[in-house]
Formats: structure tokens, C-alpha cells, sequence
């Protein structure tokens, strides 16, 4: 539902998603998931995607890194890097905040990240278009599904 979409470009906005991220470690521990789930008690899987404008012409600079999706079970985040961050990474005074935001959501350890080719794509392009934010020099813990799909046709 609509209504489970937070569009993150206020500061309103960024304290809702440092609250939804707080209470759904909170959640996790209390509540360890059923014996079905694959991951171990008290994590919660993260879905994480990173999208950019590309740059269509050979030679033409290359664009940040503007939108970072992180869904929980419960609530979809749509983090605007660009309104927070600025495009040098500190524009607008609310690169602090963002930063801690998402260092909690790129560290905490109860919160399975999974994303597809994100250490070698979105992760190194988060990190060169805001090189001053400490969120996005590493993560875990992380499953890269592009991993499995290597070993799955057998390339790794």
C-alpha cells in the first residue's frame, strides 16, 4: 500500500525513516521469526537498490548516485541522496543526519541487507558520489544475490 512508501527529502521525513529503522531492530529482537524464515532469530531482511541518471554521451561527467530504496517488512524507504546530501555530499546541512540514518541501516547487524551486485555497483557508486559520508565506506552483514546467481551458473 501507498501509504507504507516514505519518501525521504525533509527533515521530517528523515526522522521518520531514523524511527521506522530503530523500531524495526527493536521488532527483530523481540520477536524472532518463525521457523520457516531462512535467516537466524532476531534479523530482519532489508531489500536495498541504488538508482542514478546515466550519462549518455562519452565523455559527459558522471552523475551521483540520487535515489536509495530500502525496504523493510513493514515500510518502504526512498531515500532522495541528492535533496539530503547534496551532490558534493554536504550541500544542504542535512548530510549529518543522512549519514547517521544510514550508517545504522548499512551496519546494524540485525538487519540482513540484500541487494544484487551491490558491493561492486551500487555500493563503490554511493561511496564515490558522497565520499564524505562514513555510511557508505562498507556494509553488513549483506547477501549479494548476484553472488548466488555466479555460483549457480558456475562462474565462481
Amino acid at each position: 500500500p501507498l501509504e507504507r512508501v516514505l519518501w525521504v527529502n525533509s527533515p521530517g521525513t528523515l526522522a521518520e525513516a531514523l524511527r521506522t529503522l530503530t523500531d524495526t531492530i527493536t521488532d527483530a529482537r523481540a520477536h524472532p521469526p518463525s521457523t520457516w524464515e531462512l535467516h537466524p532469530e532476531g534479523v530482519v531482511s532489508v531489500g536495498l537498490d541504488v538508482e542514478w541518471k546515466p550519462a549518455w554521451q562519452r565523455g559527459a561527467p558522471d552523475r551521483p548516485a540520487s535515489i536509495l530504496q530500502a525496504s523493510t517488512p513493514t515500510r518502504v524507504m526512498i531515500f532522495d541522496l541528492i535533496w539530503a546530501a547534496g551532490e558534493e555530499g554536504e550541500a544542504n546541512g542535512h548530510a549529518a543526519e543522512l549519514d547517521k540514518v544510514l550508517t545504522l541501516l548499512f551496519r546494524e547487524d540485525s538487519l540482513l541487507k540484500i541487494g544484487f551486485d551491490f558491493i561492486r555497483n551500487d555500493l563503490k557508486k554511493l561511496a564515490a558520489s558522497y565520499p564524505k559520508l562514513a555510511a557508505f565506506k562498507s556494509i553488513a552483514p549483506l547477501l549479494d544475490l548476484s553472488e548466488w546467481r555466479e555460483r549457480l551458473q558456475g562462474r565462481q
